[in-house]
């Protein structure tokens, strides 16, 4: 098993990253979490993990 974590200010870009890095790969779980920071904004984040498929 392989982890890979992506974060992003915009959950669409999100959305978007995610599809394109679990494409050819078999998902185990994803983990998704948020922070709010007042100067920063909002940022999220997801913790893939997965298998390479074929191996």
């Amino acid at each position: 098993m392989k982890v890979k974590t992506i974060g992003e200010i915009n959950t669409c870009t999100l959305d978007k990253q995610i599809n394109e890095f679990i494409k050819g790969k078999h998902v185990i779980d994803i983990k998704f979490s948020s922070f709010f920071d007042e100067i920063e904004g909002a940022s999220f984040s997801a913790l893939i993990m997965y298998e390479k498929i074929g191996i």
